[in-house]
This record gives structure tokens, C-alpha cells and sequence, in this order.
């Protein structure tokens, strides 16, 4: 339900959060030259960096959970099962395990490596400022 849900809305809050962090960081140092500090620009960068960072560091320990489910199936001792059902049991569960469980958007998986991404294509589009 998490992946059709929300799928259009973790996108949107990635790609706001790409091109807001630079322009507000920008619009911070403009008033640093003018002596003052702005506390609304502050609270959007506070906000804009939990409203990405959240979704994608609990997407990060779902896709952790998910392999340490993998791998305890795997080490569970298989091999020294002769019963067919168990083994059946057992290779079922490896084969739904194996594909990573995440969170996705529409064009990417929810991770730390994805809000590195974001925080990267940030800093570039603040770097052309």
C-alpha cells in the first residue's frame, strides 16, 4: 500500500528538496552580506533536508531488514534438512527474499545512496548560482 500511496509524493519532496536546498542556502548567504540572519530561511533548510532524509533512512533499514531476513533464511541450515517440505519451504523464502525490499518513487529506490543523490545534484544547481 506504501508503494502506490505515497510513491508520487516521496518524488515530488525529492525533487523540491533539489532545487529549494540551493536557492535558499543562497538567499541565506545574500543576507549574511547584509549583516542579519533570516530564521525562515534556517527553518526551510531544517525542514527540507527531515522531509527527505526520513523516508529515505527508513527505506535504508527496511533494505537492511530485508537482506538480514535473507541471510538468516540461507544460514538456517538447509543443507541438513531431508525433509521435502522444509526444503521447499526454505527455497520459497530464499526466492521471495532475494529482491531487495524498498521504497520506491517513481524512477528510483528510497536509500541513503538516494538522498546523497539529491543532496549532490543539490549542491551542483547551488554551485551554477
Amino acid at each position: 500500500k506504501i508503494q502506490t500511496c505515497f510513491k508520487i509524493f516521496y518524488e515530488l519532496i525529492l525533487k523540491t528538496t533539489i532545487l529549494v536546498l540551493p536557492i535558499v542556502i543562497f538567499q541565506i548567504l545574500g543576507s549574511f552580506s547584509n549583516g542579519e540572519l533570516k530564521i525562515e530561511f534556517v527553518s526551510i533548510i531544517i525542514g527540507a533536508i527531515t522531509m527527505s532524509s526520513v523516508p529515505c533512512y527508513y527505506s535504508g533499514m527496511l533494505m537492511e531488514s530485508g537482506e538480514n531476513l535473507r541471510l538468516a533464511v540461507y544460514s538456517c541450515s538447509w543443507e541438513n534438512r531431508w525433509d521435502r517440505t522444509s526444503r521447499t519451504l526454505i527455497l520459497l523464502l530464499l526466492l521471495r527474499t532475494t529482491p531487495p525490499v524498498t521504497i520506491r518513487t517513481m524512477f528510483c529506490c528510497l536509500s541513503l545512496d538516494a538522498l546523497a543523490d539529491v543532496f549532490r545534484q543539490a549542491y551542483t544547481i547551488f554551485n551554477l548560482l
